[in-house]
């Protein structure tokens, strides 16, 4: 379990989304945080790789995550 804190604005606008299409504000969250994680990993995380790139900087793995 996580727990992320929303701007209010966000959390208004999602609840009203949940509301108005029937579906719950997890839903939505789950869909955003995977679709925007698999991007993140595939482009910032080749596979195979031992480590990351952020900018011109390169970052060793500290322990292997992802298999």
């Amino acid at each position: 379990m996580l727990a992320i804190r929303l701007p209010q604005s966000i959390e208004k606008s999602l609840e009203k989304l949940a509301q108005r299409t029937g579906r719950t504000e997890t839903y939505y969250i789950r869909e955003a945080t995977s679709n925007t994680w698999r991007r993140w990993k595939t482009r910032i995380w080749p596979k195979g790789q031992n480590s990351f790139m952020v900018g011109p900087f390169t970052r060793p793995l500290f322990s292997k995550v992802w298999s």
